[in-house]
């Protein structure tokens, strides 16, 4: 193994979105020495909760619509390392979520 950067991708899920229902809400570019891991630290507000609601012409969050979200860190979209399934109570004025 050699050290590198990478470059793990954040997406945040909501069931309503289908087709597509998970978005991108963060990236960050890491050191990473040989044969070890780095922590990532991602930390979320309010619109990263949001979404465009198409249906009420506005812009709506997860919580207020009681809709489980999901969210998972990876190196690209189609293969997350990590994934977490948060209640709807969560709070939406900034949580942090640690990735290894």
């Amino acid at each position: 193994k050699r050290a590198g950067h990478a470059v793990p991708l954040l997406f945040v899920g909501f069931p309503s979105l289908a087709p597509v229902q998970k978005q991108l809400r963060g990236f960050q570019k890491v050191f990473v020495a040989p044969g070890k891991s780095q922590k990532v630290a991602f930390h979320l507000d309010t619109p990263d909760w949001s979404f465009y609601d198409e249906k009420a012409g506005r812009w709506s969050t997860a919580t207020e619509r009681g809709e489980t979200i999901t969210a998972s860190v990876g190196s690209t979209s189609a293969d997350m390392d990590w994934t977490v399934t948060l209640p709807t109570c969560v709070s939406e004025d900034s949580s942090a979520f640690l990735a290894k």
